[in-house]
């Protein structure tokens, strides 16, 4: 009986072999199978829909498709104009919330104040938290909420924006609602993320971070480390 459950198994391997060696089957997109090798002492960039880790091999031109935060213009929890051009030259912190949410917004608020803590190093430190209910979040409502979780740190801003824009913005560049892609759906089909994305001083996306607890947050904090010590890219 061994023999015989042997031939059978060869059988349906060759079988599997010749179907997905057919020119019509489907082949696996670039962006799912590629594989960049980690560089030692540098973070990796996100490249492509599925935010695919990518190392440079060395210095040269970078990819197109990496995750980079886009131009935009904001207005602040003060009521000023708040454009993302001047985020370069910055580390930067991004999380997205809303003032009305239950759920876990009040946590990763809370867990950003309590990370800065730990954080000694902030004058070259941005943090933005973008609110994806722009149209009830005015800058009077999250001045509110700012003042509710007690905030006080002058590098830290809470955005409003155009909702459109906001919910391109948030699945473009950091995929940071996992659930929907189409960006007409309104507040309810918009599930967002619980993770705190890191940009380096070109803006460009060089870490995820889960924060709904503390745990993935000293790997911020040691990453943030790293990112400011890596050689320059090009």
């Amino acid at each position: 009986m061994k023999p015989a459950r042997f031939v059978m198994g060869m059988s349906g391997a060759f079988l599997l072999s010749v179907l997905l060696s057919c020119k019509g089957s489907p082949q696996p997109e670039a962006d799912i199978t590629a594989y960049f090798e980690p560089v030692a002492g540098v973070l990796p960039y996100f490249k492509g829909k599925y935010m695919t880790p990518w190392w440079p091999a060395a210095a040269g031109a970078l990819p197109a498709d990496l995750k980079t935060m886009p131009p935009m213009a904001f207005t602040t929890h003060e009521n000023k104009a708040f454009a993302t051009e001047s985020l370069k030259g910055k580390y930067v912190l991004v999380n997205f919330y809303f003032t009305s949410c239950h759920g876990i917004c009040p946590m990763l608020t809370a867990n950003m104040r309590s990370l800065l803590k730990l954080i000694k190093k902030q004058d070259d430190l941005q943090i933005i938290s973008v609110s994806v209910d722009p149209v009830k979040d005015t800058p009077e409502v999250i001045k509110a909420f700012r003042s509710k979780y007690a905030i006080a740190s002058d590098n830290w801003v809470f955005l409003t924006g155009p909702q459109d824009e906001v919910f391109k913005m948030a699945r473009t560049a950091f995929n940071a609602d996992t659930f929907t892609k189409d960006i007409n759906r309104d507040l309810r089909d918009f599930l967002h993320t619980e993770n705190f994305y890191l940009l380096d001083k070109k803006a460009f996306l060089r870490g995820v971070y889960r924060a709904k607890g503390m745990g993935d947050l000293g790997r911020l904090i040691t990453e943030l480390d790293t990112l400011r010590n890596e050689r320059p890219q090009s």
